[in-house]
């Protein structure tokens, strides 16, 4: 169980041999080694779980801590978390919080976003001459940013959810930053405000770092969110990595893009970072990439999606890709929505950690809705069923286990409930034969 928590794992270091040369040394925000991450959770920093378990001291009851506290892991047991009269066969039960999204936005600012779109100006003109032909007509960047403008104002209406924003390139050339243009924070009518104006202000100028930004914007999301939430990174970009003769002419040794594939992206997704890509008009030589990107950070947007070739065929690639589309507005409102709304408005809750830091048997694991946050009133509890038979977001209605069963995710209408219920209260209890859906 020990990915209950995200694993210290180092990102910094290709960071540091990557980038030095365009932002300087990584540190850690977290303590410990310079470029190391590490953890405290109750015990040795840097080892998740190694604390000693809190349970309310003496068996009378007590404080008890939640499994991501400082004090340690451990279940609560039914009488003295106040959860009813607990069943016959259960040992024990944890009243589980719905774990935030964390969303960061990184937006393409190169200067071919200043071009019309398709078919007023082609990706092979805009390339050549990336200006706005027509002053009149929508941009890529209008667009873009409009598009973006508007999916904040729906994740706005969810609660436990955060957003940043990251322009690239930040200085007419190649230039990339690991702290945002406007840093993480809860989607608060402030933080909206300061999201939109800087989409409203920024202006598109320079390069296409693509590899620098993805690699600084995992780097951020891993020191701001540690421990708590799901991350994710929402890449919007027109095009391919214009910036690679410069990291090797800074020094840089080894094919950069394979070692975001094959190394750093792996490393996101092992501390529960994913990745979105929307591959705007003007991405058609990098589709292959995008699709890769998309596939290896855990977004695919089908399962036999092309994440092999250089070059998948319209309509085959993993990513949002809208090379092709006859109303970018549209389909990227559409995209927009989707991403948004898998990641913001998903339902998913930790599996609690045994106090004596064993193995949780999956299978007697059971999952409790209580209306409005009332335990004591057993006219409050819905029983949730393990629905295996459907994709979560394909039609089932109950919970499954994602994340090699290390998070309880709610599906269908209950999940809706629930988040719909501001004092909503889901008790995860182990010990019982599971109720499962066939």
């Amino acid at each position: 169980m020990t990915n209950v928590y995200r694993r210290a794992l180092t990102l910094c270091p290709l960071v540091w041999s990557l980038l030095a040369p365009f932002v300087g040394a990584c540190s850690s925000s977290s303590g410990g080694v310079s470029g190391a991450p590490t953890f405290s959770n109750g015990g040795t920093t840097g080892t998740p779980g190694s604390g000693s378990a809190t349970n309310g001291g003496a068996s009378s009851g007590g404080a008890t801590s939640s499994p991501n506290s400082g004090g340690g892991t451990g279940f609560f047991t039914l009488p003295e978390a106040g959860l009813g009269a607990p069943n016959s066969c259960a040992k024990g039960s944890y009243a589980s919080q719905l774990l935030p999204a964390n969303l960061l936005f990184l937006v393409d600012r190169s200067g071919s976003m200043k071009c019309n779109l398709p078919p007023t100006t082609d990706s092979a003109t805009c390339e050549a001459n990336p200006v706005a032909v027509d002053a009149n007509a929508p941009t890529k960047w209008s667009v873009v940013t409009g598009a973006i403008s508007s999916a904040l104002d729906g994740l706005s209406q969810l609660s436990d959810t955060s957003a940043a924003l990251t322009f690239f390139a930040n200085d007419g050339v190649c230039g990339v930053q690991s702290e945002p243009n406007v840093p993480l924070a809860t989607l608060s009518t402030t933080q909206i405000g300061a999201l939109k104006g800087a989409l409203q202000t920024e202006s598109p100028n320079g390069g296409t770092p693509l590899v620098g930004s993805i690699i600084l914007g995992y780097k951020y999301l891993h020191q701001e969110a540690q421990a708590v939430g799901n991350d994710f990174v929402i890449l919007v970009t027109d095009g391919s990595d214009s910036c690679l003769d410069r990291y090797a002419a800074e020094g840089v040794t080894g094919d950069v893009v394979s070692r975001l594939l094959g190394t750093e992206i792996p490393k996101a997704i092992s501390v529960d970072i994913r990745t979105f890509v929307i591959g705007a008009p003007g991405s058609e030589s990098d589709r292959g990439l995008l699709s890769k990107i998309a596939f290896e950070g855990g977004t695919a947007q089908s399962p036999d999606c092309d994440h092999t070739s250089d070059s998948p065929a319209p309509g085959k690639a993993c990513h949002f890709d809208m090379t092709a589309t006859t109303d970018f507005a549209k389909d990227l409102s559409s995209a927009l929505a989707s991403i948004t709304g898998h990641s913001a408005a998903t339902c998913i809750f930790d599996v609690p950690v045994a106090s004596d830091g064993s193995e949780v048997d999956t299978s007697t694991v059971n999952v409790d809705y209580y209306k409005a946050g009332d335990t004591t009133n057993a006219a409050n509890k819905v029983a949730l069923s393990r629905d295996d038979t459907l994709p979560c977001d394909g039609g089932a209605n109950g919970w499954q286990y994602i994340d090699g069963n290390t998070k309880i995710q709610l599906c269908g209408q209950v999940c809706t409930d629930v988040r719909d219920d501001s004092a909503a209260k889901v008790v995860v209890s182990v010990g019982c034969v599971q109720r499962m859906i066939n």
